[in-house]
């Protein structure tokens, strides 16, 4: 599996299995939860990089965001 198919499969197509498919979506969208991660990097050319997580967002809420820090 390339990297974006290996997330893929973790994140939207497994919330399709357990039918999540009117609450998900690949792309942010109004009336969505928005459950968002980032990482410093290109995760498709190193899928490592999500061990270094520096940001989460649940629900529209910030739950870490480690890059402010870095100034």
């Amino acid at each position: 599996m390339t990297p974006l198919q290996v997330i893929q499969t973790g994140t939207i197509n497994a919330g399709k299995l357990i039918g999540f498919s009117n609450r998900i979506g690949s792309v942010i969208e109004a009336g969505k939860p928005a459950d968002i991660i980032a990482v410093k990097g290109d995760i498709l050319k190193d899928i490592n990089l999500l061990d270094s997580v520096g940001f989460v967002m649940r629900d529209g809420k910030v739950y870490v965001n480690k890059f402010t820090q870095d100034k």
